[in-house]
């Protein structure tokens, strides 16, 4: 992951952003309508209500972020450009093993972050999130860190 340095600051505002997003998933797995849309996903899967929200709410997150430069989604037919002078690609699903949530198992959304463009010689961090009886967050960008949600907040 480190094959490239990416600035502190602008990582942790990618890093804020997932958090936060991971919070507003997390509670939409306990509020939200858990069943299928008329949708189907650019793999041709037909999408759940909560596939919907959660790539919603993680394009939100980033909608602010002007280091975001293109967001690409599971969900979605090609990628969304949002800021041209972006120096960061993100690709995710946002909730990857959705179908399971009707028998209670844990699902999760998976993050790569880029530089220069997509493939694995660009990709500069990742993370994923569980959201399970825990909801857990790991961080890997020159190391790896793994993070609890606790009271509303992730602890290290």
């Amino acid at each position: 992951m480190d094959r490239k340095k990416c600035k502190g600051g602008k990582m942790n505002e990618i890093y804020e952003a997932i958090k936060r997003s991971a919070i507003r998933i997390k509670e939409a797995i306990i509020n939200e309508d858990t069943g299928y849309s008329e949708n189907k996903n650019s793999t041709g899967d037909t999408q759940l209500k909560l596939d919907i929200l959660s790539d919603k709410i993680i394009e939100e997150e980033f909608a602010n972020l002007k280091e975001v430069k293109e967001l690409a989604s599971e969900e979605k037919e090609k990628a969304l450009t949002l800021h041209k002078d972006g120096k960061y690609l993100i690709g995710y699903d946002p909730l990857d093993g959705s179908s399971l949530i009707d028998v209670n198992l844990s699902v999760g959304s998976i993050f790569g972050i880029y530089e220069g463009g997509f493939g694995t010689e660009n990709m500069v961090a990742s993370c994923y999130v569980v959201y399970g009886p825990r909801v857990e967050m790991v961080f890997a960008q020159n190391k790896t860190k793994l993070y609890l949600l606790q009271s509303g907040e992730f602890e290290f």
